[in-house]
């Protein structure tokens, strides 16, 4: 049976304020999809932060997103902020970005830890550690949410990763539990402000490794492609 994670009290004020505000009309629903007893792993695109916004507010169902794991810990929130989102991506003058990280990496760990995200440590072997967490995380009935396009700072090799972790996901649960883990794509759309979560895809067991973790991406990544 799904459970919801348990937010802390300012992030969850915080989603219901803006909520409250959200220009967000409506959601396209597939019919039988949205409310399963078991928890599943949605997949999502990123959107270049819009994607993580949108998703906490209009999702239906709780969630733990996968986030970067600089960002979950203050020193190197800060790091991340000085020395790339606000020095490269914003071209602030430096003792400018650092001001602003200063300011903002604080509560940005804050914030991500009070959403009981999961960690992912990009470009490493401690990747296992976020599949392990996130099966556990399964196991009690938790839901999961996956932002597998890249963002401002991602690179090919790092959305293959992130693909890959997507799969080791679903061997390890199937190897924890005997059961194939569901993975139900969510689509965005920004023009008309809706969001559609599509019919789940999974592992399939019955087949090599290698070759039912190529169909799994393929379908994923075609149902993620889908204009919308």
């Amino acid at each position: 049976m799904a459970n919801s994670p348990q937010y802390a009290p300012l992030p969850r004020a915080l989603i219901a304020l803006l909520r409250f505000f959200s220009r967000f009309r409506g959601r396209v629903r597939t019919e039988g999809v949205l409310f399963r007893p078991n928890p599943r792993v949605f997949i999502g695109r990123h959107l270049n932060n819009y994607g993580p916004v949108a998703m906490y507010l209009h999702m239906p169902v709780h969630f733990r997103l996968w986030a970067f794991g600089a960002f979950m810990q203050g020193k190197s929130c800060y790091r991340h902020l000085r020395q790339y989102t606000f020095s490269q991506r914003m071209r602030f003058p430096a003792p400018i970005a650092a001001l602003f990280a200063f300011a903002l990496s604080g509560p940005t760990a804050v914030l991500l830890k009070g959403l009981r995200c999961i960690p992912v440590h990009r470009m490493s072997k401690r990747i296992l550690e976020t599949i392990d967490c996130s099966v556990r995380a399964l196991q009690r009935g938790e839901n999961i949410m996956i932002l597998v396009d890249k963002d401002y700072r991602s690179t090919q090799r790092e959305v293959g990763e992130l693909y890959s972790g997507v799969a080791q996901l679903a061997r390890r649960y199937f190897k924890a539990t005997g059961e194939a883990l569901e993975f139900a794509p969510v689509a965005l759309s920004r023009k008309a402000h809706r969001l559609r979560i599509g019919e789940s895809l999974s592992l399939d067991t019955e087949r090599p490794f290698a070759e039912a973790k190529e169909i799994l991406m393929q379908n994923l990544r075609a149902a993620l492609s889908q204009s919308y």
